[in-house]
């Protein structure tokens, strides 16, 4: 039976923008993923991706905002543009936390009702920093 790492739910690559105190995350699809499954330790296959290897995921950017009571940056795509079709969705959503040392993304599918099709079960998914 092949692993969870042979079989990835997506793969991204996130460009952020920073306008004063407001960052922007624009999201981007590999053109062909199955290069990069399973080298996520190959650093010169990582430093060649280009402009050519990738394709925006119009209708997903998300601003951060600053939220000065928790110190941590947050924002959502906007919900009538980020459409999918995922498992029956019609459309997605995250709500998205940024750390000092990591990101928290939870991502939900909703149908033309407004009614829940998947998501992630307790939390979001959380990416930790490495050094």
């Amino acid at each position: 039976m092949p692993s969870a790492k042979d079989h990835l739910y997506r793969q991204r690559v996130y460009r952020l923008d920073q306008e004063d105190s407001t960052y922007k995350s624009f999201i981007y699809e590999l053109n062909d993923p199955s290069i990069y499954t399973g080298q996520w330790n190959n650093d010169s296959l990582w430093g060649a991706i280009s402009p050519d290897s990738v394709l925006l995921k119009e209708g997903r950017e998300v601003s951060l905002l600053w939220d000065e009571a928790s110190h941590v940056y947050t924002g959502a795509p906007d919900s009538a543009t980020c459409m999918s079709t995922l498992r029956g969705a019609s459309f997605a959503t995250s709500i998205i936390t940024v750390y000092p040392r990591a990101i928290n993304s939870w991502d939900r599918g909703l149908d033309s009702t407004v009614a829940y099709v998947w998501d992630a079960e307790k939390a979001g998914y959380e990416f930790i920093r490495q050094e």
